[in-house]
């Protein structure tokens, strides 16, 4: 696939850490200027709407907070895509009380021990009256053509009575893939296009053949070494398939995934530009409070790899320390190049 790529995206994860409205755009301004034009704002349940007004303001972004970040990064030039989990890793929407009869462990208990709640019924009518209603008034104040629904690690789908007859009847698989196609629905009617994260279908490839066909897959990978024959699977036996090949031969976009090693960076990008991907996703999870400042670098050089004509990492390197670093010596330079490498 010839670089720069179409889609140049960052990722902050909000749902884990809060950052303020002035931090985000302020960010977007940043990752302009090295080349990236997408922010994705992992969000979860961190935004309060008319039909999700159950967080502490504390704790949770208004509308007005999202439109002045929309409105700031477009002016930059950087497109913002909201994530809301809609499956797994719901827990912002579960810390409400009045959200647990939705949930998939709403009797109590989860596959693997523990009561926290972080998943919805995808058997509930009400799961998709409420999803429907809380992204329609979402959207309102993010114009991007693209929404991220998630769908990563869902390890309690089928837990509930209603959900756990289903997959005795039908199978786990088309539980889930059933599911995408009710939120690809959703997203439809709200004129968006749907990207959500690929790693589930590792369990039921099979059902890859019944997903929608302009679904995004993002193709999240952390392994240093990704080899040009495809990824190990993120769970069980870690085989190896080569799922953009499969996405290619099926006629479905991807984005490539990485998190902020340098070596994981320098082989996805490797083996997205062998295939015809968008572009790529540089995720971040889970900050610490100096998260942001400490990667800056990474994210700089990313973003030079990314936005280039040309594959060509060590450049890419060079160039991004320095600009991410403005005035550092070159002895600077070098020691925090020798770190990320």
């Amino acid at each position: 696939m010839p670089m720069p790529w179409k889609i140049r995206a960052v990722q902050l994860d909000l749902a884990r850490q809060m950052e303020p409205v002035d931090f985000i755009c302020s960010y977007a301004d940043f990752i302009a200027a090295h080349g990236f034009n997408t922010l994705v704002l992992y969000l979860e349940g961190r935004v309060r709407t008319p039909s999700f007004l159950f967080r502490p303001a504390e704790a949770s972004y208004t509308l007005d907070d999202m439109d002045r970040v929309v409105r700031h990064a477009r002016a930059a030039g950087v497109d913002v895509v909201p994530v809301v989990s809609v499956l797994g890793h719901a827990e912002q929407f579960f810390a409400c009380p009045e959200m647990a009869p939705l949930a998939e462990e709403r009797e109590g208990g989860t596959r693997f021990g523990g009561h926290g709640k972080s998943t919805f019924c995808p058997s509930l009518p009400g799961t998709y009256e409420f999803l429907s209603k809380y992204l329609r008034e979402l959207v309102q104040v993010f114009p991007s053509p693209h929404l991220h629904l998630g769908f990563d690690e869902t390890w309690n789908l089928g837990y509930c009575p209603l959900c756990s007859e289903r997959w005795q009847r039908e199978g786990l698989g088309r539980l889930f893939a059933q599911y995408v196609r009710q939120s690809w629905e959703i997203c439809n009617h709200l004129g968006k296009r749907m990207w959500m994260w690929d790693d589930m279908y590792e369990f039921w490839p099979d059902e890859l053949a019944n997903t929608p066909r302009d679904i995004v897959m993002c193709h999240w990978v952390y392994d240093d070494v990704i080899q040009l024959e495809g990824a190990q699977s993120h769970f069980g036996n870690r085989w190896r398939r080569d799922w953009l090949a499969e996405y290619e031969r099926q006629g479905i976009d991807a984005l490539v995934c990485p998190w902020r090693g340098m070596r994981n960076v320098s082989s996805i990008t490797d083996y997205g530009r062998r295939h015809a991907v968008l572009g790529g996703l540089a995720t971040q999870w889970e900050m610490s409070s100096v998260f942001h400042t400490g990667y800056r670098p990474a994210i700089a050089v990313i973003g030079k790899l990314w936005s280039s004509s040309t594959f060509d990492p060590p450049r890419a390197l060079d160039e991004g320390v320095r600009a991410a670093l403005p005035g550092a010596g070159h002895d600077v330079v070098q020691a925090v190049k020798a770190m990320m490498a």
